[in-house]
């Protein structure tokens, strides 16, 4: 076989860069082991419940009611209680007992919401004095009922006793009072009020106003207290890619289990080139090369002419142009890898002699057709150069 220097020295006639492969290439195994890495610590780093709060209103129900009793000689009522709405005349009732109904407290609200209750009278001159105060009452879930008596004609004895010192009157009122407060001292407070004269008591209109939408009630009207509140939400955290979406504590197994694989076969990349790098060239160039070579039976007959390139990653330019495999024979004493080209053959001599029956070695991929060294049918270069594509494409 006589070779022939390529002109340039290198790549030969075909080809302007230089294909290599990346097919168990060490230096990528390590750019995809510390790009899964970093991400895996990224992922690992995201909380994978995600917490927060949102503001919303909470009602808290209150319903007012009050009674009476009466006697069979009232010649209004004629012994039946009075109820809410009904006007009290103080000359045949001056008192009555007043009920707060407080509906089951929202959790939201906390464990110590508070219900107070309070009497007192008021006057336009601009003086209030209370009658009666209650000391708070904790509510929770279940509804809770608080009851006051409202006593009419001590309001009046009050209003006198203090008209007299001022010399000063106005329309005299009577207020029920329920506040609650939060634990946080937020308080909210409703108020129903009575108008009061010497004779008569009866529901001030702004409180009838508030009266329960179902005419047919026995009850009150039901004043509704609100906070808004700020709530804490907890969800889970999820990474999004587009239509895609997957929970962060499932994509930190998978970036780890993706981590760990890249890790180990970078490893066993760098493991497997240093190996072959120390037993020699030909060694190292199947090692990081394999996926673009196969190795050549005993039909394999070099060519009469070739053209020899300089280097490795020249042959390899040359076989992507061709759209050829690189094949090589270790035959000879030497290690030639050669791509055939239509007619044009061309090799590159590796400097030493390796030993590739180790475990690094390239997967071989036999030909189905060897002939042998004296077949007669073989005798001019074109025709062993044809011989040899057939070998090295397995048709």
């Amino acid at each position: 076989m006589s070779t022939v220097q390529a002109p340039d020295g290198g790549t030969g006639s075909r080809g302007t860069g230089v294909a290599s492969s990346t097919h168990g290439s060490p230096a990528v195994w390590i750019v995809v082991a510390v790009v899964a890495v970093v991400a895996a610590v990224m992922i690992w780093r995201l909380p994978t419940t995600i917490t927060g709060s949102f503001s919303r209103p909470v009602g808290l129900g209150i319903e007012f009611d009050y009674s009476a009793a009466t006697a069979v000689s009232d010649p209004i009522h004629r012994g039946e209680p009075i109820r809410f709405g009904d006007p009290l005349f103080l000359e045949l009732n001056d008192a009555i007992e007043a009920r707060m109904r407080v509906d089951g407290l929202d959790r939201a609200l906390g464990d110590t919401a508070a219900l107070e209750v309070s009497v007192s009278v008021r006057s336009e001159a601009g003086w209030s004095q209370t009658l009666v105060g209650f000391e708070p009452v904790e509510l929770g879930s279940n509804p809770t009922v608080v009851a006051a008596t409202v006593d009419f004609a001590r309001a009046l004895a009050v209003a006198d006793r203090i008209d007299r010192a001022t010399q000063i009157t106005g329309m005299l009122t009577v207020v029920v009072a329920a506040s609650v407060e939060l634990g946080d001292g937020r308080r909210e407070t409703a108020e129903w009020i009575f108008e009061l004269n010497d004779r008569r008591a009866r529901v001030a209109a702004t409180t009838m106003q508030r009266r329960s939408d179902e005419p047919e009630s026995p009850g009150g009207p039901m004043t509704v207290l609100s906070w808004i509140i700020e709530e804490p939400i907890e969800r889970t955290g999820l990474i999004e890619a587009g239509p895609v979406s997957l929970r962060r504590s499932i994509a930190r197994v998978v970036m780890v289990m993706v981590a760990a694989v890249a890790v180990a076969v970078a490893v066993s990349s760098v493991v497997v080139a240093w190996r072959a790098r120390r037993r020699g060239e030909a060694a190292w160039l199947v090692a990081r090369h394999r996926a673009h070579l196969v190795e050549v039976g005993e039909g394999f007959h070099a060519p009469g002419e070739v053209v020899e390139l300089g280097s490795f990653a020249g042959l390899v330019a040359v076989g992507a142009g061709a759209q050829q495999s690189i094949v090589f024979d270790a035959d000879d004493g030497a290690v030639v890898f050669y791509v055939f080209d239509g007619p044009q053959a061309y090799c590159y001599r590796a400097s030493d002699r390796s030993d590739l029956s180790t475990p690094t070695r390239a997967p071989i991929i036999p030909p189905p057709f060897a002939a042998p060294d004296s077949d007669p049918g073989v005798s001019s270069d074109e025709e062993i150069m044809h011989h040899n594509r057939v070998v090295a494409d397995g048709s």
